[in-house]
């Protein structure tokens, strides 16, 4: 894997509009439709599931689409606790324990620590689907769900979720890491 995220950046359109997820069959892939399933199934302590509550075996089939990230308001940005190596194929580059205006420059890290925001600022999940362009000319659809969760329960601190690439009909299509 290239540690390059410009095969990215140089092809990201604008920020996509978040949906609030009302209907999980309007989530195209399998997996990620799993990661909210198994969200939704999550205690809620009082408000929200806690990251606490997370456990890795009950959505073995889908870790590599995951995305956990703590909001770290000190530097106005998202801390990967976890991204899954489907998640870091995307991007380009490995970032788990990483800030992300550490790892991808501006207006790319702008737009991601927006984009992880909306559940936040919105109080609910969010659902994007992204265009993209490859340095080949191919145009490329990816997925993308995040979900508010919490350290204590009360306040939405934590983001979990997924990303997943979608062919041209909207379907899942397995991205392998090399």
């Amino acid at each position: 894997m290239t540690e390059d995220p410009s095969i990215f950046i140089a092809s990201v359109q604008a920020l996509p509009t978040a949906r609030a997820i009302t209907d999980v069959e309007a989530i195209g892939s399998p997996k990620l439709r799993a990661l909210y399933a198994y969200w939704e199934s999550l205690p809620r302590n009082p408000r929200w599931p806690r990251k606490a509550d997370l456990d890795p075996v009950e959505i073995a089939g889908s870790l590599s689409h995951v995305i956990l990230a703590k909001w770290d308001a000190e530097r106005d940005d998202f801390l990967h606790l976890i991204c899954g190596d489907t998640v870091d194929r995307v991007h380009g580059v490995r970032s788990t324990r990483r800030h992300l205006r550490d790892v991808w420059p501006r207006p790319m890290a702008d737009g991601l620590v927006e984009a992880y925001r909306q559940p936040i600022d919105h109080e609910g999940p969010v659902h994007h689907q992204l265009s993209t362009r490859d340095d080949l000319g191919m145009d490329l659809r990816y997925e993308r769900i995040l979900l508010p969760m919490s350290t204590d329960g009360n306040g939405i601190d934590v983001v979990f979720g997924g990303l997943d690439r979608l062919t041209g009909s909207g379907e899942q299509s397995s991205i392998r890491v090399a």
